[in-house]
């Protein structure tokens, strides 16, 4: 439900959620604070797809 999706929280817990589509968790990365996406591209338990978005978003925002 796109309502829910506004929670910040809610966003988090779906992107780091294993069995999240990496479609739908690629979108939701977008979305999330640097620190989170640090978590996120070291977590092994979410698909290779996701860590390498994250990845790509962690050095795209880091400051130079």
């Amino acid at each position: 439900n796109r309502e829910w999706l506004k929670c910040y929280a809610i966003a988090f817990a779906l992107a780091t959620n294993p069995k999240t589509p990496p479609g739908i968790a690629v979108t939701l990365i977008s979305t999330l604070k640097l620190k989170d996406l640090i978590i996120l591209e070291k977590n092994k338990n979410v698909p290779e797809l996701v860590r390498n978005a994250a990845k790509r978003l962690v050095t795209a925002r880091k400051p130079k």
